[in-house]
């Protein structure tokens, strides 16, 4: 019997991108460089959705890269020191960017380049600095709909809090600038200004204190801070809020158990804290947060006892465990385990995908 190879040719191009479309990232580049044929399926702009480029020394970039970037659609950036004249470059280059994370910019007029791409929805500005000036930059960018503040140095906490007040049209705002909470009549005010905002994420030094009972006075945002310790803020939670995440935080068992009064309608909880003591508080989980549906936490040193009593959870649909290294035999048995006793009803998945090169660098670590 005669076989006969089909040529790469002869098959459909949507073929070709359909299949692609199984490979990382990495097979795909190394397809890429078979030839000029699968080089131009690759580049194909359905293979490249939600890819994030990070960009470093723009003025080494070639013609081709950005005729590259150009014909993948990629619409998410991280730019690193970036000059004046590479930021024109920039936005020449790709106008349609929707996303944009700032990093190490020392020229405030740099961000005046930013009012060029006219469909920028999410700006992460970290690492900068800034002086005089940002707001008046910033303030064009009212299609903005995500900003996120970090790490600024030498920029006037008047000017960013500015700035932040006149985007109205957010919805998720991440303030991790200082190690001192906005004061409390400015941040009221501030949030007046956000009708449309539904994520809210403030960084508070260890040294602060508590905060007003009534600081975070606000029932339309659903996600709340993190922040050193629980107990400055647990109790000014309103019990509207179905979203938490406590992550890099300091939580003992009375913490939890006044988060439960607050917020026992909890549907999302991100549970990270600084560490696990001999009192484990996953153990209080189901007793606190009955509604829960999505949980993230840490296995390590959760006692057995406590991490099969999950299965009380009875609406829960997807646990995710953060463990930064692969799951060991005895984490497998364990889950196993749950997943039996819960009939299998809840997805259970190990947290070990790529950190979004866009986030914040508090969520590093």
């Amino acid at each position: 019997m005669a076989f006969r190879t089909v040529g790469a040719a002869q098959l459909p191009s949507e073929v070709w991108v359909h299949v692609f479309g199984y490979l990382s990232t990495t097979d795909k580049l190394n397809i890429r460089s078979c030839c000029k044929y699968f080089k131009k399926m690759v580049d194909h702009w359905s293979l490249w959705k939600g890819n994030t480029v990070v960009l470093k020394k723009l003025c080494a970039y070639t013609s081709q890269f950005w005729t590259t970037l150009r014909r993948r659609k990629i619409s998410s950036v991280v730019v690193q020191k970036a000059s004046l004249k590479e930021w024109k470059q920039l936005a020449l280059s790709l106008p349609w960017l929707t996303t944009i994370a700032v990093e190490h910019c020392f020229d405030v007029k740099a961000f005046e380049i930013l009012k060029q791409f006219h469909n920028l929805k999410r700006l992460a500005i970290r690492r900068c600095r800034c002086g005089q000036g940002l707001s008046d930059a910033i303030v064009p960018l009212q299609q903005v709909t995500h900003f996120s503040v970090c790490e600024m140095h030498c920029a006037p906490r008047s000017d960013i809090v500015s700035a932040v007040s006149k985007l109205s049209h957010l919805t998720s705002l991440l303030y991790h600038e200082g190690n001192h909470p906005i004061p409390r009549q400015i941040f009221h005010l501030m949030l007046n200004r956000l009708p449309h905002l539904k994520h809210l994420s403030l960084k508070m030094g260890t040294q602060h204190g508590s905060l007003p009972d009534d600081y975070f006075n606000i029932y339309k945002t659903n996600g709340f801070p993190e922040g050193h310790p629980v107990s400055a803020y647990a109790h000014s939670i309103p019990n509207t809020v179905t979203s938490l995440t406590l992550q890099r935080v300091m939580v003992e068992q009375k913490d939890m158990k006044a988060l439960g009064k607050q917020a026992s309608g909890l549907l999302y909880l991100h549970f990270d804290p600084c560490s696990y003591n001999s009192s484990s508080s996953i153990g209080e989980i189901p007793k606190l947060f009955p509604q829960l549906m999505t949980l993230k936490m840490r296995h390590y040193n959760v006692p057995e006892k406590e991490f099969l009593s999950l299965q009380q959870l009875k609406h829960l649909e997807q646990l995710e465990i953060l463990d930064a290294h692969s799951p060991s035999p005895h984490l497998l048995q364990l889950i196993h385990k749950l997943q039996v006793l819960t009939n299998h009803r809840t997805q259970i998945i190990h947290s070990l995908g790529p950190r979004d090169p866009t986030t914040c660098y508090c969520t590093h670590y």
